[in-house]
């Protein structure tokens, strides 16, 4: 059983990247990973997990209690970029890929509500639905649900706590990039960009 997992190898073959190779504690061997990479970080945050699958970030989760050893997150994201791109891959429905992609555009240290969110999906009678979709955003920071906001004010619910929400939010308000912040202050300066292969209709 795998219990960590650290960064070990990735090659580039012309536009296409080959898999991961990770490295277990337990193991003195390389294992080449056909599906998933999981990583465990800590985080000014908290306990962070990453979940890559064929060189494209399937979830980003925060953790209640902390996990791993001090990973360099970094690392792992340039590892898997491509020109300084990273592919951002969750599994999710056409709709939530509608709205998860709206979401993308709101710029660090802006907030919408979830209303304003549905008016510019063209779905101004949807903010319930948007509502929803936002909340099952499995890709904490990268796909930025903790900007969507409810109307009557206040940050609302956070999946990963109300607590991290605000942080993230106070983070950004004062010019502070929450992903830089969060590994310590290391420079990363990489774009994430929304694949939709994996969206299910």
């Amino acid at each position: 059983m795998w219990t960590q997992f650290i960064f070990r190898h990735w090659k580039l073959l012309g536009k296409r990247k080959q898999p991961l190779f990770l490295k277990s504690e337990s193991s003195n061997t390389n294992m080449r990973t056909k599906d998933i990479g999981e990583y465990f970080f800590h985080t000014a945050l908290g306990g962070l997990h990453l979940q890559i699958k064929a060189g494209c970030v399937r979830r980003i989760d925060f953790l209640q209690y902390t996990a791993g050893r001090d990973l360099d997150l970094v690392e792992v994201l340039q590892g898997i970029s491509f020109n300084g791109q990273v592919c951002l891959q969750p599994s999710g429905t056409a709709f939530q890929f509608s709205v998860w992609s709206e979401m993308q555009r709101i710029q660090p240290g802006e907030t919408l509500t979830y209303g304003t969110l549905a008016k510019k999906m063209g779905k101004p009678l949807a903010s319930r639905a948007v509502g929803r979709a936002v909340g099952a955003n499995p890709i904490a920071m990268l796909l930025p649900c903790h900007r969507v906001l409810p109307a009557r004010g206040g940050v609302g619910d956070f999946r990963w706590g109300r607590w991290r929400k605000r942080q993230l939010l106070a983070w950004e308000s004062s010019g502070k990039d929450a992903l830089t912040t969060i590994c310590a202050g290391m420079p990363l300066s990489l774009q994430f960009y929304l694949d939709l292969t994996t969206c299910v209709g």
